[in-house]
């Protein structure tokens, strides 16, 4: 029976990028012997998003989110849209794989069989590598050139077996967007489970020009996201810690913004502040 692979690309308004994306997701996808899929997941983006699939690329299996769900949701939704794959593969609508990406990353997880997952190596698109994260705690430019185990895998451009979804569960959609692949990864690390990391499987990650399409959106989240995680993965003590410093960060923000006469971003940080404690008075209903 032949393998089958799904790869869930979540999109928000970066139509450009996203037509570099899928194309070379394709090409890399069909030096495999895989069946395979990609799924467009759009978070309803105003761009022309949705006529750039249905007209450029007709095969993609294109889902139009009724509101931006966040990424986390998105992925789910992705996911879900093929749990029956062998593999999943999960990438930002920044990245452009090189056509040997999909079978480096294919053949490392197959080589490794304790692992569920490898990440991409992400490079500038001069080839220089970028800062990532290949464990819990810290990042790392340096991607050495030894095939490695390692405890984080993410969701930027990273190829799973569909199984530990179906396992373990899939993605916390409290996570609009950022932690929710260090959540995932940590809950995997404590059941066990081990990722592979191979420098050669390299893919672009234009990241300033895909993160700032959807700053704003994402800014409100940044208190309330790291509590959370504290909170539900470390318990009620670091958590405070991080209270602690996260309401003078925010009191030092307001003073020099209010200073600088900067409206707009007063205005993003009173959301955050209000996101942050919304998110401590109902945190055990999030958490049910």
């Amino acid at each position: 029976m032949q393998e089958t692979i799904n790869a869930v690309i979540v999109t928000y308004n970066n139509s450009e990028l996203l037509r570099r994306c899928v194309s070379s997701v394709i090409k890399s996808l069909e030096n495999t012997s895989l069946n395979s899929t990609v799924t467009v997941v759009d978070n309803n983006s105003t761009d022309g998003t949705e006529k750039l699939i249905k007209d450029d690329f007709p095969s993609v299996k294109y889902i139009l989110n009724p509101q931006n769900f966040g990424l986390s949701k998105a992925l789910n939704i992705g996911i879900k849209a093929q749990i029956d794959s062998h593999y999943t593969m999960l990438l930002n609508d920044d990245v452009e794989l090189f056509e040997d990406t999909v079978p480096i990353l294919l053949d490392t997880l197959r080589q490794f069989q304790r692992a569920k997952g490898i990440p991409a190596a992400l490079v500038h698109s001069d080839g220089n590598p970028q800062w990532m994260k290949l464990r819990i705690i810290g990042t790392q430019k340096d991607h050495g050139s030894v095939t490695r185990f390692t405890r984080f895998a993410g969701t930027t451009a990273c190829l799973y077996y569909t199984e530990i979804f179906r396992k373990f569960g899939f993605f916390d959609e409290f996570y609009f967007f950022y932690n929710e692949d260090l959540d995932l990864s940590l809950r995997m690390k404590r059941k066990g489970v081990k990722f592979i990391f191979n420098p050669e499987a390299r893919a672009i990650h234009h990241q300033s020009q895909g993160r700032s399409k959807a700053e704003m959106a994402i800014k409100p989240y940044f208190y309330a996201t790291d509590f959370y995680f504290y909170r539900k993965n470390y318990g009620s003590f670091f958590s405070s810690v991080y209270l602690i410093m996260a309401y003078i960060h925010l009191m030092l923000c307001k003073r020099r913004f209010k200073k600088e006469g900067d409206r707009e971003k007063l205005a993003l940080l009173e959301k955050g502040k209000k996101k942050l404690a919304d998110t401590i008075r109902n945190y055990r209903k999030l958490v049910e």
